[in-house]
């Protein structure tokens, strides 16, 4: 014969200990937040037991009124567990009021009248009809990955009701109840039982929560490839837009240049032209606004296709080895005039021996002289632009264009290289502008393999250092 107390205290610590892992395990399955609960109907029936065992050597609220109370309270926890697993809304409320009832009624059978029989059956059929609950529960979960685990664990608590229906019956209607550690064969066959009934309930409830937690991983993981899938055909789309634009735009390179050429012809020919009557000078002032508004819609144009180009990835790239000197010189004599309205200095910094450069005349020309008229724009009168170029720590040249203008707040900076995009204050707004330089070089110096960096804070002025990589091994 096997020892009962053993066999008590094995149950107990079984019941214990699962659920003490799966209250901290919940920690670890997020997405299974009723083995928590599942954990805490363990925990209770566990205590509850111990508490009854303490019979005869605790105090009688101890041993009976709190014993039963936590003891009912485990399977209507696990039965409102299984009922939020089951995405029905638990009824926790009703729960507490069932057994606050219970327990008024054990009070009475302990203390207004005793009656030993009466008290074991209410106790045994409660927790009949928590575990029958429970088992309802668990049958109704029909989803084929968890209809073997669950109709096993209600087939477990099934039987528990039974058991505890049997008890009830033979409390009312059987001989007088014996003790929890009588070394009978009924006490030691109950006990084995418990252990394996309540060892495989366990263990089907575990499991159901690790293969509700897989269901749900994997439909996150085709939402998250449809999300994923969603983004790239959103990005191909508008790379497409974009590339559509962009050869759009360089198509009609020729029907844009060619009638603004036209007006600007005109505009110059016409004060030119001989006449008896000489032209008022209204007459005289309009034909320069329109060779003016002109110049500046081509400049414009130009600009817009020329980035149309590098974003499309058609402009080609003529490299050969610059004389640096020369390169900067030639965009400061376009310069000069602007910087001379405005009683500006412009200053060249060329290192000794000059670096090589190894670039696109026409983009590098392109780049100084777009650098150089923002720089011009946005430093008041009297200030000071300068031009350096040196050879590069790293290997490649490094020509910065530097100002004491107005400089630019650090959190503007980003946007700076994105098309049609303004610093937003009235000196940047008085000087106009529409925003394509920097994107136009940040996109040539990129085309070179290079890059831009700008660095400015508010009433500062400004450094924009561009790099310009060396000639390849073998490059022609």
């Amino acid at each position: 014969m096997l020892d009962i107390r053993t066999l008590f205290v094995a149950q107990v610590a079984v019941i214990m200990t699962a659920g003490t892992i799966m209250i901290l395990s919940r920690q670890w399955q997020p997405g299974a937040r009723s083995v928590g609960i599942w954990g805490a109907g363990g925990l209770c029936l566990g205590i509850g037991m111990a508490l009854a065992s303490l019979r005869g050597t605790a105090p009688d609220w101890l041993t009976i009124l709190v014993a039963n109370a936590i003891t009912v309270m485990a399977p209507l926890t696990i039965w409102n567990g299984i009922r939020k697993f089951n995405g029905v809304r638990a009824l926790w409320r009703e729960t507490f009021a069932l057994d606050a009832a219970f327990v008024a009624v054990m009070a009475y059978f302990v203390y207004v009248d005793a009656n030993l029989p009466v008290r074991l059956a209410l106790g045994s059929m409660l927790l009949a009809s928590g575990c029958g609950a429970s088992a309802y529960e668990l049958f109704r979960r029909t989803d084929p990955a968890l209809k073997r685990m669950s109709w096993t664990a209600g087939a477990a608590m099934s039987l528990v009701v039974v058991v505890h229906t049997s008890r009830a019956a033979m409390a009312l209607f059987g001989p007088p109840q014996f003790s929890l550690f009588a070394p009978t064969t009924g006490n030691t066959a109950i006990y084995l039982a418990g252990i394996v009934v309540s060892s495989v309930i366990i263990f089907c409830l575990t499991m159901m929560a690790n293969l509700q937690l897989q269901l749900e991983l994997g439909q996150r993981s085709v939402e998250l490839e449809r999300i994923a899938g969603d983004r790239d055909e959103a990005r191909q789309r508008a790379e497409q837009a974009n590339r559509a634009k962009s050869t759009f735009l360089t198509t009609m390179s020729h029907e844009l240049r060619t009638p603004l050429n036209a007006i600007l012809g005109f505009s110059e020919l016409g004060p030119a032209i001989p006449s008896d009557t000489p032209l008022p000078a209204r007459i005289k002032e309009y034909f320069g606004l329109i060779h003016q508004s002109g110049a500046h819609l081509l400049q414009m144009i130009n600009d817009i296709l020329d980035l149309s180009k590098v974003e499309a990835g058609k402009m080609d790239l003529d490299r050969a080895e610059l004389d640096i000197a020369d390169t900067v010189k030639s965009a400061i004599r376009l310069i000069a005039p602007q910087a001379a309205a405005r009683n500006q200095h412009l200053e060249i910094a060329v290192a000794t021996p000059p670096p090589a450069l190894y670039a696109d005349e026409r983009a590098v020309r392109q780049v100084l002289f777009n650098l150089l008229s923002n720089a011009v724009r946005f430093t008041p009168e009297g200030g000071t632009v300068r031009v350096q170029a040196a050879s590069a720590s790293g290997g490649g040249t490094e020509i910065v264009v530097s100002d004491t203008g107005i400089g630019i707040p650090r959190a503007e900076i980003p946007r700076l290289t994105l098309p049609f995009e303004q610093i937003d204050n009235s000196y940047a707004r008085s000087h106009g502008g529409t925003g394509l330089g920097l994107p136009l070089v940040d996109g040539l110096v990129r085309l070179h393999g290079g890059r831009l960096t700008i660095d400015s804070d508010a009433g500062a002025g400004t450094r924009v250092t561009i790099w310009i990589p060396p000639r390849p091994e073998g490059g022609e």
